[in-house]
């Protein structure tokens, strides 16, 4: 018998914990406060959105990043994040009502794919995420099986469990960036490039003393294009405002949760 519950369960922490400590500036899975509250500081009147970031200060260059990043309504998050001394791999664009697809993989685990709207949430795990999640719950000999009844598959439903539902919560990306203070105690740290856009840097120290370099772009809106700590791993951001739609899986390859928790049974 497979520990159906606690599988579905291990991915919803991986899922969550993905967007859970990118670089210190989220700790849980909840969302945040809505990002449109967001708002200037009076010493920061007027968004920075067609002339240069070089000449601002650190404290009203990280007002106007914030500012930016709150007014998003789409954004892609690609990154590598050390978690428990292994490193989790993201690909995730999201929007600002939560729809939101893309990747989540842990190292030595495997990876799970998930599609979110306000009314769907589908999770898609790899062979070797059944696999590896069957073993550590003391069920390996069931992993290969239940691999096989669920390839190709995604899960969806099971409202009411606890686990899977805290799922779509990891797709609030863009209140999570801006959830807090976006870079406290900032220091201006020179000026760079990623990934073609010329930055302006920040480095930040947070509550816990975690050392993080914000890179900003340097011309029009001033989009954070990556946060980097050596602590924590690396995110890049990419893709503002670009629209996307989140397809529905083909209803062949889906399964319904507990149509899952019964035929998991069986394996």
């Amino acid at each position: 018998m497979m520990p159906t519950r606690r599988l579905v369960a291990g991915a919803a922490v991986l899922l969550i914990a993905a967007t859970g400590t990118a670089c210190g500036h989220r700790t849980t899975g909840r969302a945040a406060a809505p990002a449109a509250s967001a708002s200037l500081p009076a010493s920061a009147s007027a968004p920075a959105s067609t002339t240069s970031n070089d000449a601002l200060g650190a404290d009203d260059l990280a007002a106007r990043a914030k500012y930016a990043m709150g007014r998003l309504s789409s954004v892609t998050v690609d990154g590598t994040i050390h978690v428990d001394q292994e490193e989790m791999t993201i690909h995730l664009t999201a929007d600002r009502d939560k729809n939101c697809q893309g990747t989540v993989a842990l190292g030595s685990i495997g990876e799970v794919e998930v599609r979110h709207t306000g009314s769907h949430t589908w999770i898609k795990p790899d062979a070797r995420f059944w696999t590896s999640i069957a073993a550590e719950q003391g069920a390996g000999s069931s992993g290969q099986a239940v691999a096989e009844v669920f390839k190709g598959r995604y899960l969806t439903g099971g409202e009411d469990d606890a686990n899977l539902k805290e799922v779509s919560e990891m797709c609030g990306l863009i209140e999570g960036i801006t959830d807090g203070d976006l870079a406290p105690d900032a220091v201006k740290a020179g000026t760079g490039t990623v990934n073609g856009t010329r930055t302006v840097n920040l480095q930040t120290t947070d509550g816990d003393g975690t050392h993080s370099t914000l890179y900003i772009a340097a011309e029009g809106e001033p989009y954070v294009v990556r946060m980097e700590s050596p602590e924590q791993g690396r995110v890049d951001f990419s893709a503002f405002d670009v629209p996307f739609t989140v397809q529905a899986p083909p209803a062949d390859a889906v399964i319904d949760y507990t149509a899952f928790q019964q035929k998991a049974k069986t394996v």
